[in-house]
């Protein structure tokens, strides 16, 4: 009788270590995908950080785009208004307006590119970092539960 109660007390202690170990390892991992969500919001912040300004820093070129536009436009008017019209003003002109618009065009199209990157990139870091919450969640729901199944065992053993 003795020895069966020995037998089951060094039983329920080898299982008690067993999942002690198994609880340390869960914990590890819980540390570790918290750390790894954490540097993922830090790139994410760092990310938008940076969308934000070159959003800024392109909204800022267009608008001095637009206002050297404005005023070769306007510059354009003036002289045209001086002149008389004819076929070979409107061929300056033409000339003119498509050599100031051309270098524009041009880094506005770069501009609208370099948009849709960063947007991408946006997306997929935001697409990854809801994947490792959602995998943090399933890893933190899994490791309580496990855990909570472990201590009701242990519990109804003793």
């Amino acid at each position: 009788d003795i020895v069966e109660l020995e037998a089951i007390i060094h039983l329920l202690r080898n299982e008690n270590d067993v999942f002690r170990q198994n609880f340390e390892n869960l914990k590890k991992a819980h540390v570790q995908m918290q750390k790894v969500c954490g540097d993922l919001k830090k790139q994410l912040n760092e990310e938008i950080t940076s969308r934000r300004a070159e959003n800024i820093s392109h909204a800022s070129v267009l608008q001095e785009v637009r206002c050297q536009l404005e005023s070769k436009t306007r510059e354009f008017d003036e002289m045209k208004d001086t002149m008389l019209p004819s076929r070979d003003l409107e061929m300056m002109r033409i000339r003119i307006e498509e050599e100031v618009e051309a270098p524009h065009r041009a880094n506005i199209a770069s501009i609208v590119f370099e948009l849709e990157k960063y947007r991408k990139a946006y997306y997929n870091l935001r697409r990854d970092h809801e994947l490792k919450n959602t995998h943090l969640d399933s890893l933190d729901r899994e490791s309580k539960e496990a855990i909570a199944e472990l201590t009701s065992v242990h519990l109804s053993e003793m």
